[in-house]
């Protein structure tokens, strides 16, 4: 965000004067990855400044949105594209904390397989049940 937004203010001006000599052209913004998610938010800062003149067309974009603001998105001219199975645009706080209490799960199982098998718990077996949210 702030990255977007620092881009917003330092090339508004500048932007300004070039398309105010060019009346029919447009902004086209892209990036990828991190900068993908920085392009797609300075389009959607510069939206209502510019209106249709700007769109963004992201690769990889990391989820810099939530889910309305993204599916609303698409109508203010940002596309994203995404190949296969990248995890970048599939990473957010949910699936992060999703992933992070499945590995903690499985890591409590695989050490009370292991307690099992040699004859008792240890600490850190019932300090890992603890922490793995079921």
């Amino acid at each position: 965000w702030r990255a977007a937004s620092s881009l917003a203010s330092q090339l508004r001006e500048p932007l300004e004067r070039l398309l105010d000599a060019r009346p029919g052209h447009q902004v086209l913004i892209t990036g990828h990855s991190l900068g993908a998610g920085v392009a797609c938010l300075l389009c959607l800062l510069w939206r209502p400044w510019l209106g249709e003149r700007v769109r963004a067309v992201g690769f990889a974009t990391p989820q810099v949105l939530d889910l309305d603001s993204a599916r609303r998105a698409g109508g203010l001219g940002v596309t994203t594209v995404i190949v296969g199975s990248d995890v970048v645009p599939r990473l957010s706080l949910c699936s992060a904390e999703a992933l992070t209490a499945c590995v903690a799960r499985a890591a409590a199982e695989r050490r009370r397989a292991r307690a099992g098998e040699a004859g008792g718990a240890t600490e850190a077996d019932t300090v890992g049940a603890r922490v793995a949210p079921e």
